[in-house]
Parts: C-alpha cells; structure tokens; sequence
C-alpha cells in the first residue's frame, strides 16, 4: 500500500538509443531487422545478484524509531555521517534498523534463433524508467546480445526506497542515486550470466489458485487469485522457476524497519528447496482494488483464529510458503510441458498524461525525479540531476504534463503476458463471457454512468494462446483504477468517505490510456 505514487522500470537493450528529447522507439521481434528469426532452439538461462543494502543502525535511545542528533550510530562506510536507508511503501520516514533477508535482481534470458528476451526481476517497490534510459546505456556499452529487456519489481514494501517518496517526511526525497546505480550495475551482471548460462529448455507450466492467502481492502470485492507456476528445464536438470501471483509484497506491515523481500522470500526459498539448482523468480499479478496479504488471517488454528499477526516474518512465511507450495503442487500434478515453444515479444513506449495533484506536486518540489514532457514530446527540462525540473503551473494546470512508460507483450509458447507499468484492478481484467470487465457502474461515484470497459485480456488476441497478467513491469504508474469507479468527489459510492487509490494513481484516464497502447500492438 502506498501513501504516494511510484515509477518502475523498462529497459530496451540492442536497440536504437534515445532521441534528443530521451524517448525510445517501440520494439516487435522477432519481426524487426535486429531480431528477424526465432526459429532455433528453445534456450534459457538464469542469474541472480545480491542487491541488498548497506544499512548504518544506530542506538534508539529513546525507542521512538528515529535517530535524533547525537545518538551513535554504526558508520559502515567511515563518512563521519549517518546515512539512512529508508524503506518505501507505507508512510515516510521509515529508516532500515538492519536486514532481515537479502534483496536481488534476478535475471532470466529466453532465446531462439536470432531473438533474445531478457525479463529483470527486482527486489524493489520500483524503478524510475529516468534509469532505465542509463542502464539500456550501459548495456549497449557492454555490449550485452538481447533485444529486448523488461524489468519486473516485486513490489515489495520493505526494501530501499528507489523513486523518492519513501524519504525522513513528506516533502524530503528518498532517492538515492548511488544505490540505483548499484542496482543497475547487478542487474547487468546477473543478466549477462543468464545469457552465458543459457541451455536448450524445455517449458513446464500450470494454472491454480490461493484465494485463502489474498484479500481486497476496497469495494467491490473483486479478487483474481490465479496462480500461474512455470518451470524451465534443460536435459541436466531445471534451471529456473516462476510464480505469478497478484498479492501485495507488504506481510510485513509499516511498522516493520528490516530489509526484506517480504514473502517472496520465503516462495522463492520453497521453489529453489524442490527444485535444487533452479533460480526462482516472482512477479506479482494483478495488484490493484487492492490484493494484499494483511486482511487475510495468518496462521489460522483449527477455529480459523489468527495466529501469526502482520507485521511478522512468520505471516510473511505463512504467504510466501503457502502460495509456493500449491504452486509446486500444480507444477507436479497437472502441469502441461511445451517442447521448443515459440518466442516473440512487442514493446509499445508512449507519453501517459499526469492529472493526479499529489504526484505532480512531489515531481515540483523534486521528492520524486521524474523526467517531464510536454503533449509534443518535448523535455521540460534537460536537467539529469533529481531535482525539480521547475515545471510552470499554468502547464500543470493544462494538463501539458507527460511521462514516458510502456506497456509489453511477451509470447512464450501457449502463454501471452501482458505486462502493464501499474497495478491494474482484477476487475478490469476478469471478464464477463461477452469480453466486458467486471467494473461496476454505481451512483456517488465520480463518472457513475459509464458502462462497463472491455477487459484488458479482450484486447488480446484470441488464438488459442492463454493470457496472463504482470503488473509493476517496465514502468509503475500506480493504481490502475476503472474510470467509472473513480471516486475523489463526494458524495461517495461506499460511505461517506473515499476509498483508498486514486490519490497514488496518475488519474482517471490511466485505465484508458493503456488500453489504448495495448490495442495499438494488436
């Protein structure tokens, strides 16, 4: 859960650089002259890199969770100075005390033929797409073989805050541009191992669910708890697992000050524990409505009574364990295996329109760096260093107020990914037999005559290839709510008050702007 909104990440290697102005071009292989045939063999490989940080404790003297002047403190890297780590995903000024489990970016590489995909998995709530633009850079630089890189965060609420939001208060950043750097400096690393280590794979996967272990905080209850469990294996063993889920990495509540992955810690340790040699990924689902761990009950006794509380590392364990022991269950049961599957993906960059007056007003006074620009494509500011770019209010209360982002399309096999920058309600992507989403229309909302959208999974082709959704990918725009259930102005349509979500999303228009994007790779 978030108390402001956050930017996640796309990387687009082997691929032409940025305009002047750092936009990007849209990618499809394997039909584009840098990746023209994906027609060899079925080949993967899997890497992994520690992105844990450095964290300074310090003597709480008087208990209250922040370190006041004076009070000693561990001076790790010998500054003179305290340099706090602050997690992100609640409420600011939640400086790290220690590190309960290590953070990672996990890299998997897909190839056939001459078209190579590379998926990033972090440890984070997020990753700004401003460091996207650096790191496919580097990439290049490096001289990586891959056409195309997205970057998946697990959303977790308890790592490093990477976007800016998460700082000592309100109105104080939180970014750290070194640690970004670290993070893109491993991911690199891990993802040019997942190249070398590539072997020729075969594809397991299966589809079951664990709607014990996910609530929905806001009406109408609307949950999609699919799990969807693959695992790839080469002819001397499996080499890399994954698990997509839609639950909020956030067990461990906002009270919590060590750095965790949260119960993707424990999913993945039970997935690399059954399948030895193996590196496991988790990549959330439809997080949005929204789907999280904390209301469900932890540990229940034979009464159902609540046993292990949030805000605990053992309901983190109950979560993670549980979703990825009936993943392995499915995985082992009813699983369907593809040889050679195929391989093709299609990245759509667009310019996403910014109303939202919380988010543009952290982006002015420079809380979270973000790269602006107008409706013609033109930068606000040329300025690379995060501060505030100075944006003219009369453009801000124009609307004239863009940020770059991306939706993907990932085909592998008999599955099509639809990777959206965000965390999409369920409702708008369950559907009913006739493709519209499950939306609703109600009075005191703020557009309460709308009728139902089509759902996302309509836009897909309908060619015998099943869908399944990946949120926070190459990009997080926040909540990603339907229009005809926004609901800012009262009167409201449940209570007298409004519900949690619009105010870390980037408006009303989100839903249809990437719909839009997602017909445009149609």
């Amino acid at each position: 859960m978030w108390t402001r909104a956050s930017f996640a990440l796309l990387l687009l290697m082997a691929c032409d650089p940025p305009n002047t102005e750092g936009l990007i071009d849209d990618v499809a292989c394997p039909s584009d002259s840098r990746c023209p045939d994906a027609s060899g063999a079925f080949r993967v490989g899997a890497a992994r890199r520690v992105i844990t940080p450095v964290v300074e404790s310090w003597d709480d003297e008087d208990g209250d969770g922040v370190r006041d002047p004076g009070e000693a403190f561990d001076d790790v890297d010998g500054d003179g100075r305290w340099d706090p780590v602050w997690i992100a995903g609640f409420d600011p000024g939640r400086a790290a005390t220690g590190v309960h489990d290590d953070t990672w970016a996990r890299a998997l590489s897909i190839s056939r033929g001459e078209t190579r995909l590379g998926i990033v998995v972090l440890d984070l709530l997020g990753v700004s797409h401003d460091d996207v633009v650096d790191l496919r850079m580097a990439a290049q630089a490096r001289g990586l073989d891959v056409d195309h890189v997205a970057v998946v965060a697990t959303h977790t609420h308890e790592s490093q805050d990477p976007l800016g939001f998460g700082g000592a208060h309100l109105i104080a950043s939180g970014y750290d541009r070194a640690y970004n750097e670290r993070v893109i400096a491993q991911a690199l690393d891990a993802l040019a191992e997942a190249i070398d280590a590539e072997r020729e794979a075969t594809m397991t996967f299966a589809r079951t669910a664990a709607p014990h272990l996910v609530a929905d905080s806001r009406l109408p209850e609307v949950i999609d708890a699919t799990i969807t469990a693959l695992r790839f294996d080469s002819a001397e063993g499996p080499i890399a697992t994954v698990v997509i889920w839609g639950n909020h990495a956030e067990a461990l509540g906002g009270e919590n000050t060590l750095v965790s992955s949260d119960y993707p810690h424990y999913l993945r340790r039970e997935l690399e524990a059954a399948y030895p040699g193996a590196v496991a990924f988790y990549m959330p689902g439809a997080l949005g409505g929204l789907m999280n761990p904390m209301d469900i009950a932890g540990c229940p006794d034979e009464a159902g009574r609540e046993t292990c509380a949030t805000g605990t590392f053992e309901k983190a364990e109950y979560v993670g364990a549980g979703a990825a022991t009936i993943a392995i269950e499915a995985l082992e049961s009813a699983p369907t295996t593809v040889v050679e599957p195929a391989l093709a993906f299609r990245a759509n960059p667009f310019l996403l329109r910014v109303t939202t007056p919380e988010i543009l007003g952290a982006v002015q006074l420079g809380v979270i760096p973000r790269r602006l620009f107008r409706t013609d494509g033109t930068r606000v500011t040329l300025d690379e260093e995060p501060t505030a770019p100075a944006l003219p209010w009369d453009e801000v209360l124009l609307g004239d107020v863009r940020i770059q982002t991306e939706v993907n399309v990932w085909t592998i096999g008999p599955l099509r990914f639809l990777a959206l920058p965000g965390e999409l309600y369920p409702e708008l992507w369950l559907q009913h037999p006739d493709g519209t989403s499950l939306a609703e229309s109600r009075p005191g909302a703020d557009y309460p005559f709308l009728a139902p959208p089509p759902s996302f999974q309509s836009l897909l082709p309908e060619d015998g290839t099943t869908s399944v959704l990946i949120n926070q990918a190459n990009d997080a725009v926040g909540y990603i709510v339907p229009r005809s259930q926004w609901d800012r102005l009262p009167p409201h349509t449940y209570g007298d008050d409004p519900q949690y979500g619009e105010g870390v999303s980037l408006g009303s228009h989100v839903a249809g702007a990437l719909r839009e994007a997602v017909r445009e790779m149609r």
